[in-house]
Formats: C-alpha cells, structure tokens, sequence
C-alpha cells in the first residue's frame, strides 16, 4: 500500500507539473534585515523554508582557512539570536504543513534544534549531512583532517509528508572555487526542495 501512495503521489506531481507554467515562476527578492523583514511577513504562507544563515562559528575571522572571504558577522551570539526569531517567525509564516531545512555546523545542530522545538516544529533528531568531496576549510593543516561536510537541521510543521524517502547523506560537490563566502551549489537546493514541494509551492529563503 504504501509503494502503490508513493507512485499515485509521484503521478499526481507529474500532473501538477504539466499544468503549472514554470517558465514563469514568481520571485520575491526583499532587500533588507530579517530580523526586521521576516516578523512583517504574513502568517500561513509558506510550505517551505530553506536558509543558510551564519553559523556562529567566527568565519569572518577566518581569513587563509577559508575558500572566500566571510563578509558578515558571524558571531556566536548573533547567530544564536538569528535562530531564535527564525524559530518562532517561521513557525508563524509556514503554513500548517510545511518544512524547514537550515544549514549549519554540526556543532550547533544542538541549538538549532532545541530552539525549533521550542518554537513547535517536529525535529528530525540528526541532521542532514551534505558531503561536498574533498573542498572545505582547512583550520590547522599541519595537524588534521579538511572540513568536507556540512549539517543541515530539518523539522516538520504538522503532518507534511516527504515526497519521496530520501538519503540523510548528500554527495554532492562543493564549488572549488567560490565567490562568496559560504557559496553552496544550486544542486543541492534542487535536490533539498524536491523532498518537500509540488508544482506552484511557496518557498522562502530568509
């Protein structure tokens, strides 16, 4: 039964694919701070939340450990505040079935997911692990091993259903040479989202 709700799922989505014009898919891009930003967002819009805020691991102090520069505070105590109200704001603006997925360093999974919990959200109890192959920081080289992985915490707003059951570990490659500090690659986000939207999902990045 459950093989035979999967497949009926997977048609409905090939459907609702065939229907909905993705050449033509709206985006909202608000420049602005989040923590003034997200509290003015409407309650019940979003059936998905995906972000990668700071880590509060100090990567703008980085500097030669890093792949590119961290240009914005990164700072224990700004994360910790960072997480908090997106916690709260975002239980608020995801709809009543939704999904949350946030990137962060596996040593602040802990806080990530006692503050969701807090907030209302389901947390898987470990994170998701996204390995990027042999690209990462690289704190004391003379001494040990290169940072190839990253975490991301995930929890469930009511009772939304994955699409499909998906493997906690990501291989996918990181970009060898970015840009930007923390600079994901869009594969990853694809590969994120079609766990948890259909055609014509509302999805907010913060």
């Amino acid at each position: 039964l459950k093989i035979i709700e999967r497949k009926a799922s997977a048609a409905h989505n090939a459907k609702l694919a065939e229907t909905f014009d993705t050449s033509r898919t709206p985006h909202s891009l608000i420049l602005g701070d989040m923590q003034e930003i997200l509290p003015t967002l409407e309650d019940n819009s979003f059936d998905v939340i995906l972000t990668d805020p700071p880590y509060g691991v100090d990567a703008h102090k980085f500097g030669d450990m890093a792949d590119a520069a961290h240009e914005y505070e990164d700072s224990p105590d700004y994360f910790r505040s960072l997480i908090a109200l997106l916690s709260v704001e975002g239980f608020r603006v995801a709809k009543p079935q939704a999904h949350i997925y946030i990137f962060c360093d596996i040593r602040n999974f802990p806080v990530i997911s006692i503050a969701l919990t807090v907030a209302g959200w389901d947390v898987w109890q470990t994170p998701i692990i996204w390995d990027k192959g042999n690209v990462g920081m690289l704190p004391r080289p003379d001494y040990g091993p290169r940072r190839c992985y990253e975490a991301i915490a995930y929890a469930i707003k009511g009772d939304k259903k994955t699409n499909f059951v998906a493997p906690d570990v990501i291989r996918i490659p990181g970009i060898q040479t970015p840009t930007f500090g923390a600079e994901k690659p869009w594969e990853l986000y694809h590969n994120l989202l079609a766990r948890s939207v259909r055609p014509g999902a509302t999805v907010l990045d913060p």
